[in-house]
């Protein structure tokens, strides 16, 4: 997605982003009501709430947020549509405080949104860790690199973020190919 789509999606109507949320997995379709076990329905709420819908249950009347039990139910005062701009404002490594100018929010609302990105990446990664290349017959080496492109007599601007660079080498091969 680039960002013409995710704009014309968090701008567009709610139905829209709730309907490409819930294709995408990132929130309940439907979400089951806890006391009895049923599907709830994504029902309309007055215009002054945040994002204007919520799940109300058919049978015994429990309500919750249209985002309950998910990544946006942490924030439930931020509209989803700019929730989803945040998410890829920080996929861009966008910072904090041009983030904030650009989505309309405090500074510390958007530190908090892309703190728990980061808490969620972090908790993924240690849940499913990368699996080991190489094994038993091959041995592979690794190395990596970080490019600070230093600007020379002063000159010019220098990168706002440092670069990395990986390197993988298999030895399977004599001499080894990288």
């Amino acid at each position: 997605m680039n960002l013409v789509d995710v704009t014309r999606l968090s701008n567009g109507p709610i139905t829209d982003l709730i309907s490409w949320l819930q294709r995408e997995k990132l929130i309940a379709n439907p979400l089951r009501c806890l006391p009895c076990n049923r599907g709830m329905v994504l029902a309309e709420r007055d215009a002054n709430h945040v994002d204007g819908y919520l799940w109300r249950c058919t049978v015994c009347r429990q309500r919750n947020l249209s985002c309950e039990g998910s990544f946006f139910a942490e924030f439930p005062r931020v509209p989803l549509g700019k929730l989803v701009l945040l998410i890829y404002l920080w996929s861009l490594h966008e910072l904090c405080s041009k983030s904030a100018d650009m989505v309309g929010l405090t500074r510390n609302t958007v530190g908090n949104v892309f703190a728990m990105l980061r808490y969620l990446c972090k908790r993924d990664l240690q849940s499913r860790p990368i699996t080991p290349f190489g094994g038993r017959v091959f041995v592979v080496k690794c190395d990596e690199s970080q490019f600070k492109h230093k600007s020379k007599y002063e000159r010019g601007q220098r990168a706002r973020d440092d670069v990395w660079v990986f390197g993988v080498i298999s030895t399977e091969y004599s001499p080894c190919r990288g």
